[in-house]
């Protein structure tokens, strides 16, 4: 089974991870892409303070190494995971917007079931704030798996 976990760094991701480790201990993954996605920072318009461009280049710097480095963690938790058999872990990070990039590398990719965390937000904070994970089982080419923390 390929499985896409898609992470960033959070509790919630966390708890996603759990989740993915009791598959590859299952020896039911034979392959795990790691997914970790950020978005441009990128001037507002309405700004109240000006900020300079070499800001938002070095916000851009700091979200891709963050990005990196979660995704890099994620790998080195699941690399330690006993398993009968030999499972496949790959990294993919990415400066795009997560709710669109999630399933379409799904489906590129070809996975079977895709992990993601859920901050477990209500109506009303999924109406401001957005909601990846719902997001993706909107949009998804396969089976998703929404993990919550207790």
């Amino acid at each position: 089974m390929k499985i896409l976990l898609a992470t960033d760094g959070s509790k919630f991701s966390a708890a996603a991870v759990e989740a993915c480790k009791k598959y590859i201990e299952s020896g039911m993954a034979t392959e795990v892409a790691i997914v970790s996605v950020y978005e441009a920072q990128i001037p507002i318009v309405a700004e109240p303070m000006a900020m300079s461009s070499d800001c938002y280049q070095k916000l851009n710097e700091f979200a891709r190494n963050r990005t990196s480095d979660v995704a890099k963690k994620a790998r080195e938790i699941l690399s330690d995971v006993r398993s009968e058999c030999q499972v496949k872990i790959t990294i993919e990070t990415e400066m795009e917007n997560p709710e669109s990039f999630i399933p379409r590398f799904a489906k590129d990719w070809g996975a079977d079931l895709i992990i993601v965390g859920s901050h477990g937000r209500g109506f009303l904070g999924r109406l401001a704030l957005g909601s990846v994970s719902d997001s993706v089982v909107h949009s998804a080419p396969c089976s998703v798996l929404v993990v919550r923390n207790k």
